[in-house]
C-alpha cells in the first residue's frame, strides 16, 4: 500500500515522538516497521530518553538535542518533555506535518504505508487528542481543587493559569467555587497526534501552564486518576483554538480540527491485566484488535518475543487486507 501526492505537492512526514526511560521495548521492530514501508523516507523516530543509549539505527532514529530527563509520572514534567520532543522535530526537518507522541513501550497497530494513508485522508490541519474521557469528572475534579486553594487563602486568579482562564469565580450557597468548562476539558489517554500548526501552539505553551496543573492537584494526589499530560495537552489545544475563534475571523478550516480519536490502545490480558505484565499476545487480537480501523499504536509492551512479532506483521498485512 502506497500514498500517492499529486505532482507538485511535497511528502508531508510523519514524526513518532517516544518518550522513553531507556533503550525501547521494541526498537527492532519499530526500525522493520519503517524499513517494510514503500513510505520509509517519510518517517523518522525521535526519541526523549530519561537515562542515555545508543541507537542501534541512526538513520530512522534521531536521539533529541536537549531531552528533558527530571520526569516522574503524573506530573507535569511529562508535558515538558513532549515539548522537548515537539520544539527538536519542528526544527529538524520543515516537510514533517503529523506529530505523534507514543511510549517507549509502544507498538504499531498497522503498517507504516497505512498509517499514512490514513494520515493523508484527514484534513491538513486536523489533530487527534483521543477520547474525551471522564470530561465531567476532570472538571469536578479541578472544581474541588480549586476551592482547596481558595480554602487556604491564596489568590486563585493571580496565582493558577488553569482556573484564572478557564473560569470565573462564582458565589453560592455553598461559598465560592471555579467552574470549568467542560467542552474544553480533553484527556488524550497516553496519546495525541497533532499538526504541524497544533505543534508549533502546545511548544508556545508557558511553562506555568502545565506547572500550575501540578499546583492544582497537589492536595488531591490520593483521588488524582489523571497524568497532567493526558489532560494539559488536549485541554490547552482546545483552549488556544477557542481564542483564536473568537478574535478573528478564523474558522476551523483555518484552525484545524482537534478530533476525539481513541487512537492508542493499552490492552490486558485474558485476565485483566495490563499485557505487559505477562508479555501477552494472543487470541484477543485477532478476534477484536485488528478489527478496528481507528487504533494506530498499543502500548504496555515487554520486548516480544519472535512469535509475537510475526504475529504483529501478520496483523499489519490483514488490517491492510482489510480496509484497502
Amino acid at each position: 500500500m502506497s500514498t500517492a501526492l499529486p505532482v507538485g505537492i511535497a511528502e508531508r512526514r510523519l514524526a513518532i515522538l517516544m518518550l522513553t526511560v531507556d533503550q525501547p521495548c521494541n526498537e527492532a521492530l519499530w526500525t522493520d516497521w519503517i524499513n517494510e514501508s514503500a513510505n520509509k523516507a517519510r518517517c523518522t523516530i525521535y526519541v526523549n530518553a530519561k537515562r542515555p543509549f545508543t541507537l542501534r539505527d541512526t538513520e530512522h532514529w534521531q536521539m533529541i538535542d536537549r531531552p528533558v530527563t527530571d520526569t516522574q509520572w503524573g506530573t507535569c514534567s511529562l508535558v515538558l518533555a513532549h515539548q522537548a520532543l515537539l520544539r527538536h522535530a519542528l526544527a529538524a526537518d520543515s516537510e514533517n506535518k503529523w506529530f505523534a507522541l507514543v511510549s517507549g513501550d509502544a507498538l504499531p497497530l498497522m503498517s507504516l504505508d497505512m498509517l499514512i494513508e490514513r494520515l493523508e485522508r484527514l484534513p491538513t490541519s486536523a489533530s487527534c487528542v483521543g477520547a474525551m474521557a471522564l470530561r465531567n469528572d476532570m472538571c469536578n475534579l479541578l472544581m474541588h481543587a480549586a476551592q482547596s486553594l481558595a480554602d487556604a487563602d491564596q489568590s486563585i486568579a493571580a496565582q493558577n493559569w488553569w482556573t484564572a482562564t478557564f473560569a470565573s469565580q462564582h458565589c453560592d450557597s455553598e461559598g465560592t467555587f471555579c467552574y470549568i468548562e467542560p467542552s474544553l476539558v480533553k484527556c488524550h489517554g497516553q496519546f495525541v497526534l497533532l499538526s504541524r500548526q497544533h505543534a508549533e501552539w502546545l511548544v508556545a505553551m508557558p511553562e506555568c501552564v502545565a506547572r500550575d496543573y501540578d499546583c492544582l492537584m497537589a492536595p488531591h494526589d490520593n483521588l488524582n486518576p489523571f497524568a497532567a499530560d493526558e489532560v494539559v495537552v488536549g485541554t490547552y489545544l482546545a483552549w488556544q483554538q477557542r481564542q483564536r475563534e473568537q478574535s478573528s475571523a478564523s474558522d476551523s478550516s483555518t484552525l484545524g480540527l482537534l478530533l476525539d480519536l481513541d487512537a492508542m490502545l493499552a490492552p490486558s490480558s485474558l485476565d485483566g491485566q495490563h499485557a505487559k505484565m505477562h508479555r501477552a499476545f494472543g487470541r484477543s487480537w485477532e478476534h477484536t484488535m485488528w478489527r478496528d480501523d481507528c487504533w494506530f499504536f498499543a502500548r504496555k509492551f515487554s520486548p516480544l518475543s519472535a512469535r509475537s512479532v510475526a504475529q504483529l506483521k501478520s496483523l499489519w498485512r490483514k488490517r491492510e487486507l482489510l480496509f484497502e
